[in-house]
């Protein structure tokens, strides 16, 4: 059993840094800045913004396209487009997952 602690510390590390590289949401919560470059970089835009309002975040992609989206398990979303009064302008969703680059803000 003593020989089996290290081996199960190692595996558990492992896993942890394969969670936080490949869905950082499951390790860590997301911020408004990892989901905006994460929406951004979907809508093929450098830049991005994203605040937190009662049940959904509103972010805008660069472009001046503004989406309402959930995050959901693991650090995935879901966002529809909607106009400055918030209604559904598209409803076509885009859709992805937060990432380690997101999160870090590398590459925009």
């Amino acid at each position: 059993m003593a020989r089996l602690l290290p081996l199960l510390l190692v595996g558990l590390a492992v896993a942890a840094a394969v969670a936080m590289f490949v869905r950082p949401g499951t390790v860590i919560s997301i911020g408004d800045r990892a989901l905006a470059t994460s929406i951004a970089r979907d809508a093929g835009s450098a830049t991005g913004g994203c605040h937190h309002r009662r049940e959904a975040w509103f972010c805008t992609d660069g472009e001046s396209r503004m989406y309402r989206a959930v995050v959901g398990d693991f650090g995935c979303w879901e966002a529809v487009e909607v106009d400055a009064g918030g209604r559904v302008v598209s409803l076509d969703p885009a859709s992805g997952c937060v990432n380690l680059p997101d999160l870090l803000a590398i590459g925009r």
